[in-house]
């Protein structure tokens, strides 16, 4: 019996723990820890790892940027007043993170407090939800903050350990939870489960309670009790959130959550179980009507079919809200706020706050004050200067996101509660004059009209691609507006407004770097870049973009060896960074060193499938050096992880012209036309070897693809 089991149980876990190390030693596969520490001359600094929130995005896979996503969380300094935001996507500030609340907040104290140091380092994250953040505050005695800002709740019910999830269905008590969530973490830092592939990992998420996107009986309201678990479970990661931030002697603010109540339309609007489809072409023609009867002034004819429309079934939230959109035009605002609330409480979609998420936040205030957690009832604060008392999108993109208003309020809500604090834990005695306005707060962050006309078109195009049936038309309108009249603070363009931050807010990282990767490509502007990125190594060291702005410089003018000696440190400091070892790469290759270079392209191609640039880098380096046989290979992985890039389309053709064989040139266009029709791209291309070889009937069939394909591109070509 003992050697059964030596041969079957003991051996093979000594192979597997054999493996897994040797792995590690070779640095395959990658760390799903939070935080990277790395020591300085100044303390052990820190940097957030990405791939510990991609851990918990069902899909996700590992990629390769041109910069990574890089919070660095350097050594306390002595007069550093210190604040940790932990939140989703709203937190981080989508749709544009430079203007997002933290960049806000983090304004407005500085201003308020300039005699300290202040730091807001956001470790929002997509699709975070409490059981990651919870996961987070484990690090606060690394992190050191003197203030933990919370808001939190959008993804309880739809991300990691949700409701959506196997093991978010269960009911589970807290203990064995915790123990899921910890053996979860523990598997996909297992580099044999990476080097088994994705499929591998997506198993072993599923296993310990990955997200499943879906009911197998679906929530029909906020009255169904399973949602009562889903706040449970809230509730009490927020408390270990606060034990956490007390141990570490940091006073907590809860936010209560914010939702667009009145100009976003519920999404999923569950009818009665005997609704028909006679049944919805009654409530649409009853709807339609009241929409006419409204349009000609006649509002009790209006009401009488509105409240028809409700009657056939309460419960419908589609319906209450159009009826509640009606009764605002009426003028019955307090009637308008009821059928709001009631397709509030009927939308089943479920990727927001509930009012049980809201609920929790303030239990949880309530019952850790004596700890110095307060609340902050941001939801209530910021109904209050919208129209009617109601949120919408005045102050809200879509359903949980923020304009750069919301944004700016949310963050005045939490700065305001900051002097509360008691005197030990606040930055100083008292703030040092009127808080910022929201131009001024503008002007700190670099805001510009170029800027500002980008973001909302972003947004339009978003919530059209996201949720078509939305209304975008405001924001559309609102870019109209801008693009005709201007704006009568900002700044006109991103340089003017990045410049004029720099003044006003000295030590801003951000406003300083933005404003190095814009001027940086500009030769007239290329000196004043290069000192600012000086500046930003010298104040900022702890920052990856600030080593590699000094890199992008020596490039710009040519100091390719100095430049390659500044991307072996930034490979020194930052060596979990898979882009530092990229840069590492385009030095080579810059200084002339194309045979280093290469390997570690292809390394980077075959670990980041997903990623285009070292595969399109490869292709490049390729063709220069007049290597056209090597070209596709590459070329072809670059055009399959990011088909839309003519760029990759150009090297290639370019490769195949040079190889002066019409036939092959022609075929391999053929083949990538099929496979990537939609941009237009190998469409163009076939056409152009079509046309050297004298076939101008299909050339111009060819032609009539690309234009069909992408006409904004192709289009106006002729024949």
């Amino acid at each position: 019996m003992a050697a059964l089991f030596v041969a079957w149980v003991v051996l093979p876990v000594l192979l597997v723990v054999g493996f897994e190390a040797s792995l590690r030693y070779l640095d395959v596969g990658r760390s799903t820890q939070f935080l990277f520490k790395r020591e300085t001359p100044r303390g052990a600094a820190y940097s957030v790892n990405m791939s510990f929130y991609k851990q918990f995005l069902y899909v996700e896979q590992d990629t390769l940027g041109y910069t990574p996503h890089d919070v660095p969380i350097p050594p306390r300094a002595e007069n550093t007043y210190r604040v940790i935001v932990l939140g989703g996507s709203a937190g981080l500030g989508w749709y544009f993170s430079d203007f997002a609340f933290t960049r806000y907040l983090e304004a407005m104290l500085r201003d308020a407090y300039p005699e300290r140091d202040v730091e807001v380092i956001s470790l929002a994250w997509f699709g975070m939800n409490s059981h990651v953040m919870r996961v987070i505050a484990s690090h606060f005695p690394d992190m050191q903050p003197d203030l933990v800002v919370v808001y939190l709740g959008n993804n309880e019910m739809t991300g990691p350990f949700g409701l959506m999830s196997n093991l978010g269905a269960q009911e589970l008590d807290e203990d064995t939870l915790d123990r899921a969530i910890q053996r979860h973490l523990w598997l996909s830092n297992l580099r044999v489960l990476q080097l088994l592939g994705q499929g591998a990992q997506n198993l072993s998420y599923s296993a310990v309670g990955g997200m499943r996107w879906g009911f197998d009986a679906p929530v029909t309201s906020l009255d169904d009790p399973r949602l009562h678990r889903v706040y449970r479970h809230y509730e009490q990661n927020l408390e270990r959130i606060c034990e956490e931030a007390a141990a570490v002697g940091a006073p907590v603010l809860l936010g209560t959550v914010l939702r667009n109540e009145r100009d976003w339309k519920p999404r999923n609007s569950l009818p009665r179980s005997a609704w028909s489809q006679a049944d919805e072409a009654t409530r649409r023609e009853t709807l339609d009507a009241a929409a006419a009867s409204l349009s000609a002034g006649n509002f009790e004819t209006a009401r009488n079919l509105l409240e028809s429309a409700v009657a056939m079934d309460p419960n419908h939230a589609e319906t209450q809200y159009e009826v509640a959109r009606a009764l605002l035009a009426m003028g019955d605002v307090d009637a308008a706020r009821e059928a709001f609330a009631a397709a509030y409480h009927q939308d089943s979609t479920l990727d927001y706050a509930t009012p049980g998420i809201n609920d929790a936040v303030r239990r949880v205030a309530t019952n850790r004050a004596e700890d110095g957690v307060r609340l902050v009832e941001s939801q209530r604060d910021l109904a209050a200067i919208s129209p009617d008392g109601m949120l919408g999108r005045d102050l809200m993109y879509d359903h949980i996101h923020l304009t750069r208003e919301g944004n700016y309020h949310l963050a005045r809500a939490f700065a305001e509660q900051v002097p509360l604090l008691p005197e030990a834990v606040r930055p100083s005695s008292a703030p040092s004059g009127e808080w910022l306005s929201f131009d001024a707060a503008n002007d700190w962050l670099g805001a510009s009209l170029e800027g500002l006309l980008d973001e909302l078109e972003h947004a339009r195009r978003s919530v059209d691609e996201l949720w078509p049936d939305q209304d975008t038309q405001w924001l559309s309108e609102q870019v109209q507006v801008l693009t005709e009249s201007g704006h009568s603070t900002l700044a006109d363009t991103r340089l003017d407004g990045l410049r004029r931050a720099i003044e006003m807010n000295p030590g801003d990282f951000l406003v300083r770097y933005r404003f190095v990767e814009r001027a940086l490509p500009q030769p007239a502007l290329r000196s004043e870049a290069i000192a600012n990125s000086a500046h930003l190594v010298s104040q900022h060291p702890d920052y990856w973009r600030s080593r590699f702005a000094k890199l992008e410089g020596h490039l710009y003018l040519g100091d390719n060896e100095t430049g390659l000696g500044v991307a072996r440190e930034i490979v020194q400091s930052f060596p979990y960074f898979p882009e530092s070892e990229f840069h590492l790469a385009r030095a080579l290759d810059s200084a002339g060193h194309v045979d280093e270079a290469l390997p570690i392209y292809r390394r980077l191609g075959k670990r980041f499938p997903t990623s285009d640039l070292p595969s399109g880098f490869e292709a490049n380096l390729l063709y220069r050096e007049g290597r056209y046989q090597g070209v596709a290979r590459p070329a072809e992985r670059a055009i399959e992880a990011n088909p839309g890039n003519p760029q990759h389309y150009a090297i290639l053709d370019s490769a195949l012209v040079a190889l002066e064989d019409s036939g092959d040139r022609i075929r391999q266009w053929e083949r990538l036309s099929e496979r990537y029709p939609q941009h237009g791209h190998a469409h163009h291309y076939l056409a152009e070897a079509l046309t050297a070889a004298e076939r101008n009937e299909e050339a111009a069939h060819a032609r009539g693809q690309a234009a069909s394909a992408n006409p904004g591109r192709y289009g106006a070509q002729s024949p």
